[in-house]
């Protein structure tokens, strides 16, 4: 049977207001027998863990606790968390992993939530980052937008091909706050699936980065409106190494 995905704004003010993107689509599918899933690394921050240890390379800002505004992870699991509410800079890193067969990263995420927790504002967005041990600097993999997360949320990311090396530090990181007890942010139930783990293999159903700009109607896509393959007027939103080109919608009408 055939499904229809769709995408679509619930209203804007018009041409160049309320303007929004997406890119690097990927629908992935299993081909063979898949067993139960195994986890590269795991983490519920209960038992409270170590840190720096065998897990955690780092945490700063921020300390293993019930956060203020009350636990982010599923039910059933503790309420202890990564809370990020200090002064100083705020991150968590992990250790260098092998990620050589690794598949989904996954972690649930609040940003400020009110009640005991203040709100964090533009500019203090939380980036999820990578380095492996070839690298000079951190590589991101995901924006998680200041009021994107004021409830809780669970989160999954495809690990990149360039991450996938024997040594790859995954970090945490707010990219700014206005201090102790200011723009509080957790994270909790991260995990790592573990690819090996299946007889299966993984392949990809459907896959568009917009780098160059299909057809519409065409193959993979029936229709767009109020909107066009291009660079967002404020800049890409892809990943290091692709094009900056996206569905782009800023135009009058249904978007």
């Amino acid at each position: 049977s055939a499904v229809t995905l769709r995408w679509r704004q619930l209203s804007n003010s018009g041409g160049d207001f309320d303007e929004w993107a997406i890119d690097d689509i990927i629908i992935a599918g299993i081909i063979g027998n898949a067993t139960a899933t195994t986890f590269i690394f795991s983490e519920d921050f209960f038992p409270v863990p170590s840190i720096p240890g065998s897990s955690w390379a780092s945490i700063s800002g921020g300390s293993i606790r019930v956060p203020d505004c009350g636990g982010i992870d599923l039910t059933g699991f503790s309420n202890e968390a990564a809370f990020f509410s200090l002064a100083s800079t705020r991150s968590i890193a992990t250790v260098g992993l092998d990620l050589t067969t690794s598949g989904t990263l996954s972690f649930r995420i609040r940003i400020g939530g009110g009640s005991g927790c203040d709100s964090a504002e533009s500019g203090e967005d939380v980036v999820l980052e990578y380095k492996t041990s070839t690298s000079t600097s951190y590589v991101q993999l995901k924006l998680l937008t200041h009021n994107g997360y004021t409830t809780a949320q669970t989160v999954s990311v495809v690990v990149p091909k360039n991450a996938k090396t024997s040594n790859t530090v995954l970090r945490w990181r707010q990219q700014g706050h206005s201090g102790s007890s200011f723009d509080e942010w957790a994270i909790d139930h991260v995990r790592l699936t573990n690819t090996a783990s299946s007889s299966s293999t993984l392949i990809t159903i459907f896959s568009d980065n917009f780098n160059t700009a299909p057809s519409v109607p065409g193959t993979w896509w029936a229709a767009i409106s109020g909107g066009k393959f291009a660079t967002p007027d404020c800049g890409s939103i892809d990943l290091p190494g692709y094009s900056s080109q996206a569905a782009f919608f800023s135009l009058v009408g249904s978007r």
